[in-house]
């Protein structure tokens, strides 16, 4: 399988430790890339496939809503970040003409930490010392230029409201943005968002958030598909619908070749985007029939296989051997 995405298309900040999906003060924070951790599908089992496995697994522990599960939660997030909610419900920032760079609010540093800062002091000096490194600055009058008229404000940033049309229609038309918009302080509020530095990004911002609530968590969660897959109309239409936002990218490789990769704005998406690579790729996603195991693992779809592991198989040919539930 070719690379599935490039840093530029496909990565997101992930912090190293979370607390009831909150990143914790002292966390280190590091780009992530989940296509890195997802395997193209072979005819062995496989149970660390990717996330969107560990995903199921987190909805067969839904139904437990005690300390085993939020412990999972914070684990999943910890290994795999945040599921990226913000651009499920806001489009990237929108900003007013003519500027085109945004004051960041903080900046990771070179031990991972997250340092705030105030936006239009310290915050636009790091933004046009980042601008002079990529190209050089001529002088104080042309920094200065390029500071009232180019940069704007965290204050000054809209963010329009996602909004799906044709949700049950055979063929999805797509995702349109509505006309009802927010500010940054409305939008930040429920993500603890931080509008971080980051040279990769146009504006040379990227919204990084801390927090998610448990309760979004439960309603992904819940609407996300588990085996078995039939091989049905409304199963195909949810999917579309979810793939909906994530696009083919182009880019060059170190040799100077075209490469391959996707578009995709958050955890979530890249999870229904790897579902959909083992539905049309000839895999099978099975639950361990062990009865006290909630692992899910993936299989060759002519595989008969029905346990995550050896282990288990064995243990299960123990119990039926005792004329016990496996």
């Amino acid at each position: 399988m070719p690379q599935l995405a490039h840093p530029e298309g496909l990565t997101y900040w992930r912090a190293s430790t979370y607390r009831r999906l909150r990143a914790t003060p002292d966390a280190v924070w590091k780009r992530f890339n989940p296509f890195d951790v997802y395997n193209p599908t072979s005819k062995t089992r496989e149970v660390k496939a990717g996330p969107h496995l560990s995903f199921l697994k987190l909805k067969g522990l839904q139904k437990d809503k005690g300390r085993n599960y939020l412990t999972a939660l914070d684990v999943f997030a910890s290994t795999y970040g945040l599921l990226g909610l913000f651009y499920e419900v806001y489009s990237p920032p929108i900003l007013p003409h003519p500027k085109i760079f945004v004051a960041p609010e903080g900046v990771i540093d070179k031990h991972g930490r997250l340092r705030r800062v105030d936006p239009m002091g310290r915050g636009v000096e790091m933004l046009l010392d980042l601008l002079h490194r990529e190209r050089p600055i001529e002088d104080e009058q042309q920094r200065e230029m390029i500071h009232r008229e180019l940069v704007a404000s965290p204050s000054e940033l809209r963010f329009a409201h996602k909004r799906y049309t044709g949700l049950w229609s055979p063929d999805p038309s797509g995702q349109e943005l509505s006309t009802e918009q927010t500010t940054w302080e409305e939008a930040k509020e429920g993500y603890g968002g931080v509008l971080v530095l980051d040279a990769r990004s146009s504006s040379r911002v990227s919204v990084l958030c801390t927090k998610e609530s448990s309760s979004d968590w439960d309603l992904k969660l819940e609407g996300f598909p588990a085996p078995p897959y039939d091989m049905s109309k409304p199963l195909t239409t949810y999917l579309n619908k979810e793939l909906i936002g994530i696009s083919p990218l182009l880019h060059l490789s170190e040799d100077g070749d075209y490469e391959r990769g996707w578009r995709c704005p958050s955890l979530l998406k890249a999870m229904y985007l790897m579902l959909w690579f083992d539905l049309t790729g000839g895999s099978a996603i099975r639950p361990c029939e062990v009865r006290d195991c909630s692992t899910y693992f993936r299989v060759g779809s002519q595989s008969r296989t029905k346990y995550c592991s050896e282990q288990h198989a064995n243990l299960a040919s123990t119990r039926m051997g005792r004329d016990q539930d496996p």
